[in-house]
């Protein structure tokens, strides 16, 4: 025990707190110290002065030091996600962390800690230097520094009164808070607007006086692309204003606790109702910045204060203020509680300080309204909004596809103004509203039932589509633009469905202008019938045998409108025996016919043909048979087969395909195979694989070519009465077989069809 005295003022106007200090001025001379405490009427307690706190001088080389290695590794690693070219202040990333981040933070801490010591100097204590500590950066805690420290702990100095205590606590706080701040707004305004990323960029939340400081200065958008293309100043700021703002969290050891000693005084501070009310509150932000619901940054502040207000916060020993009776002077009380609440609030963090942008590599992103446009005066408007989701600069390019592109014209505008080629670059978290407008070609008479339209949308090589459909305005509008065929060749019927919009009964009327014989199902082959909107669909019929291929040039009438239909797309039947067919350049008439002009082949039931992908040819063995089965290698350019030269080509039964040119999206046509004879249809000068399905008579003579030495049978139907054919006959292996035709009427049709080893010919007037 260290003796104590009871002491009381010789005069009345004698200030104890002033005696109080010149003795202990006196007494440190001795290494001795008296503090006062309040009795009948003082006591005054006397104990020797600490010795031998202060660490060698090789300590803080060592921990400045490794704190700069860490410093260092830290900026290097989140600026590897990526940084402008040539660096922010150096190509080398070392040089450009040290001067973008290691070189402030640790400068301003140094500041920091002389103007502490200034302070301290003031009120005649002394105290040591701050020491950062070092720490690995990871996501939840990424500065590279565990946080900032003095070596004896503040709490072990003794403090001649609570200003003392008070205005050095204060001191660091607020000098990283100010300095970071300054950092944030100016790596903010430094900040591109675009940057190369590699990976997942570090993004960080800013302080709450920076955040709506920078908005009002920089606007939102500069804001953003701040937060995600750091500069390294923004992430200095950002450590300063954070380790700042932890440090004045009311706990035992922080600033933020002697700052809560020096103006509640040791009793009143360390009681059990204010440590419990501070354990509360920490509990409650710890809620509200969410760290319980996950490891983060808030857990690890979290739990050490839980731990340190448990452990010392009622322990009225440290810190050691001499004359905590003497209060605070109001002037003093007020100005620390002021700048108390400005660096509470001002430099209040966000929930998440930091985290990685998981979007960084989004795509853009395409917004339409709606679906179904109609037409106003033969055009209509397509509005899109264009979204960059990600951080990344993207290329951007947009085109309208359709069948029958010859009655469309379509234009491209966005930022107002007109795109001759749609296309354009998009930054990071950038939107643009795309305008395209559609116009139909055709004469106004004539209405455009609903038809099918594909938005091609490019982004960086990387195509995404769009499906929209685009109509006139009616009452009844047909669901399609083309007519689909549900019944038989000997039965023909062809529908296509109905969208109403009222109740009312429309007539409905076919004009023939060909006279091709189709009329209304069950109307008794009358070309006008009544419908109304309980009918979904209307269906035409025609007499066996009528060629679909017309269906074209007649009109739908609805109300006194007329629609233009087209024919069915059905597929063209690709006729190949099983074995497959022989492409060879020397043999008659063994070419590849409609594919001679090249292009791709491509397998599969899409509607639309691949054009991002370079495409080569089959592969040529160098010894053995040339083989190409389109159901294995599924995509490929037309080889152009040379003298001397042959190539099998393989198609399993019911295989779809498609013929393309190469960059375009939408097929020449469509293929479907069946499996029966090799022969090849002439016509005139021409010839085609593709002889199936409607063919006109030529010179009143049907022709053939046999290019195996297998025979094959062709039988003849006709359908009406003045034909002059033989029922059946044989085309021989390797020769043109010519078959007389005398029809009964010059616009007399044939339909083949094909069976295995069999070909029928149907002859319809």
């Amino acid at each position: 025990m260290w003796p104590a005295f009871s002491v009381q003022e010789k005069k009345e106007d004698d200030d104890i707190h002033q005696q109080l200090d010149k003795i202990n001025r006196h007494l440190s001379r001795l290494d001795w110290s008296v503090g006062l405490h309040p009795d009948e009427p003082w006591m005054m307690h006397v104990f020797p002065l600490p010795i031998r706190q202060f660490p060698s001088r090789s300590v803080p080389i060592v921990m400045w030091f490794f704190a700069l290695l860490s410093t260092l590794y830290a900026a290097e690693t989140w600026m590897s996600s990526g940084r402008p070219d040539g660096g922010w202040f150096h190509s080398n990333i070392v040089i450009d962390g040290f001067l973008g981040y290691a070189l402030p933070v640790l400068g301003v801490i140094l500041a920091a800690s002389f103007v502490h010591k200034s302070i301290a100097n003031y009120y005649g204590i002394r105290v040591p230097h701050l020491l950062p500590i070092f720490a690995f950066p990871a996501t939840w805690w990424p500065f590279g520094l565990l946080g900032v420290v003095s070596i004896p702990r503040m709490d072990a100095r003794f403090w001649p009164n609570r200003a003392a205590l008070g205005w050095s606590a204060i001191s660091v706080p607020l000098i990283l808070i100010s300095t970071g701040m300054i950092f944030v707004l100016c790596g903010i305004y430094l900040s591109p607007s675009s940057m190369d990323l590699v990976s997942s960029p570090l993004r960080i939340e800013l302080p709450l006086f920076a955040q709506y400081f920078g908005l009002g200065l920089l606007g939102e958008r500069a804001m953003l692309l701040g937060t995600v293309f750091v500069h390294p100043l923004t992430y200095a700021g950002c450590t300063l204003v954070f380790f700042g703002w932890v440090s004045l969290i009311p706990i035992p050891t922080f600033p933020g606790g002697r700052l809560l000693m020096a103006r509640m005084g040791v009793r009143e501070a360390r009681s059990s109702s204010t440590q419990m009310l501070l354990l509360f509150t920490i509990v409650i932000f710890g809620i509200l910045f969410q760290a319980f619901s996950g490891f983060s940054t808030w857990t690890v502040i979290l739990v050490l204060s839980s731990v340190m207000l448990l452990t010392r916060g009622t322990d009225p020993r440290f810190p050691v203020v001499l004359d905590d009776a003497a209060g605070l002077k109001n002037e003093d009380h007020r100005r620390l509680g002021l700048y108390l609440f400005l660096a509470f609030v001002l430099a209040l963090p966000a929930q998440v300080p930091y985290s990685l942008a998981e979007d960084w590599d989004e795509s853009i992103r395409y917004e339409l309204d709606e679906t179904h446009y109609f037409l106003n005066e033969n055009s209509t408007m397509i509005e899109i909004i264009l979204v960059n989701d990600g951080w990344l600069e993207r290329g951007w390019s947009a085109e309208v596809l359709v069948n029958q592109s010859d009655k469309f014209q379509w234009s491209c505008y966005f930022s107002t103004q007109e795109s001759e080629n749609c296309n354009g670059i998009l930054g990071p978290k950038e939107k643009v509203n795309l305008q395209i407008n559609v116009t139909w070609l055709e004469d106004e008479d004539l209405l455009l039932p609903k038809t099918d339209f594909f938005l091609s949308f490019f982004v960086d090589g990387k195509e995404s589509l769009r499906e929209v459909t685009i109509s006139s305005k009616h009452s009844a509008i047909p669901q399609s633009s083309y007519w689909s065929a549900v019944g038989t060749f000997f039965e023909p019927k062809f529908c296509v469905d109905l969208s109403w919009t009222n109740t009312d009964s429309h007539p409905f009327v076919i004009r023939d202008s060909g006279d091709f014989g189709f009329y209304f199902e069950g109307t008794e082959q009358l070309n006008i019938t009544q419908l109304d909107h309980n009918s979904r669909n209307v269906c035409i019929e025609g007499n066996t045998g009528a060629n679909w291929n017309s269906l074209s040039e007649i009109l739908l009438d609805i109300q006194n409108h007329s629609f233009s239909l087209s024919s069915p797309r059905v597929p063209v039947e690709f006729v190949i025996p099983s074995e497959g067919i022989e492409i060879n350049a020397t043999k008659n008439y063994s070419g590849w016919g409609a594919f001679d002009d090249g292009g791709v082949l491509v397998y599969g039931a899409s509607n639309l043909c691949d054009s991002g992908t370079t495409l080569g040819y089959p592969n040529k063995p160098s010894t053995g048979d040339w083989i190409w089965d389109l159901a294995i290698r599924k995509e490929a350019k037309i080889p152009e087969v040379d003298e001397n030269q042959s190539l099998i080509f393989q198609l399993d039964e019911g295989s779809i395909f498609h013929h393309c040119l190469e960059n375009k999206r939408l097929p020449l046509q469509t293929y479907s195979v069946i499996t029966g004879p090799e022969v090849i249809l002439l016509q005139g000068d021409t010839y085609t694989r593709f002889w199936t399905g409607f063919h006109e008579i030529h010179e009143n003579n049907l022709s053939f070519f046999n290019p195996t030495n297998e025979t094959v049978r062709v039988t003849f139907q006709a359908i009406g009465d003045g034909w002059s054919v033989p029922d059946s006959t044989n085309i021989t292996g390797n020769v043109v077989t010519n078959i007389q035709i005398d029809s009964p009427q010059e616009d007399s049709y044939l339909f083949i069809k094909a069976e295995p080893n069999l070909i029928k010919v149907y002859l319809v007037e």
